[in-house]
């Protein structure tokens, strides 16, 4: 059983909510996550035999409910609790439920604040909930292989020569399906963690506030070129831009590595090229 997506109609105290679940029910719930007015909720037991579960779900105010594994139950859940639902079909693609997604990310206002709340779970863990700031470059290096295609050092090189030259906050993300690297993570100032399957949805979040992104041949470069963030794409086959399209205004770097192995190098791409890049979009951002 996957989390349920819950995309709240207005804003509820963070804390009245775990109160509400956790402490009158703490057989039931597991986890609930914040990212502005999305809930995201992650079930340890077997919800159809906790329907304290579902009266918790009439209290609350939200109009969209998905299981992001499983189309039963977010049709059952959808018609109990006579909620709308978002059904992720047996033969949709990654690439449809990212569209999903972006159907609900579209209207979401974001307000950056440093705010925070946190909360010990019995697990000894303390998830950070919260509003955080956006970051000012956000990079993707994985490929839709879920692979390093241009050598994770050389986007950590970036990283700091960024950080050390403007202060601003570097996150990298990952792709939620490679359990090495499900937790996306992020160097510096930055930090937000969310657990579990809320990564994707906390990813494009991300995505979609940064200032610029850097990314290989993957969803996230695409979804930050359709946000219409400032893009820097790494292709290291040429041919894949035809799958991975952005913008005509994205600054493309279009290697040839017929060999798609960890750490690679795309001849014809030079990390001092990809900063001087990021630089010249900043300087047009401003």
């Amino acid at each position: 059983m996957g989390s349920f997506l819950l995309r709240l109609r207005k804003e509820y105290p963070v804390a009245e909510i775990f109160l509400m679940t956790y402490e009158k029910n703490h057989d039931v719930v597991s986890t609930w996550d914040f990212i502005d007015d999305i809930v995201i909720y992650h079930p340890e037991k077997d919800i159809f035999r906790k329907w304290a579960f579902v009266s918790i779900l009439r209290k609350v105010d939200f109009d969209i409910v998905f299981d992001m594994q499983n189309d039963q139950t977010t049709r059952f859940l959808s018609r109990l609790i006579k909620k709308k639902a978002l059904y992720k079909l047996e033969s949709s693609t990654e690439r449809h439920l990212i569209e999903d997604y972006f159907d609900i990310l579209k209207n979401i206002s974001i307000e950056p604040d440093v705010s925070s709340f946190n909360y010990r779970f019995p697990d000894g863990f303390c998830y950070r909930i919260g509003k955080v700031r956006p970051p000012l470059l956000v990079i993707a290096p994985f490929s839709e292989e879920g692979m390093f295609e241009w050598g994770i050092d050389r986007y950590l090189y970036i990283a700091g020569r960024f950080n050390e030259a403007t202060g601003g906050d570097v996150a990298i993300v990952g792709k939620k399906e490679d359990k090495e690297r499900s937790r996306p993570f992020f160097v510096y100032d930055f930090i937000y963690n969310l657990p579990g399957d809320a990564d994707l949805i906390q990813n494009l979040w991300v995505v979609k506030n940064c200032t610029i992104f850097l990314g290989g041949s993957s969803e996230f470069t695409q979804a930050a070129s359709g946000f219409g963030i400032p893009v820097i794409a790494i292709y290291d086959k040429k041919d894949l831009i035809k799958h991975y399209p952005v913008s005509d205004n994205a600054r493309i770097f279009q290697g040839e590595n017929k060999e798609l192995q960890t750490g690679k190098e795309i001849s014809g791409i030079d990390e001092e090229n990809v900063i001087e890049a990021i630089v010249d979009l900043l300087v047009e951002n401003k």
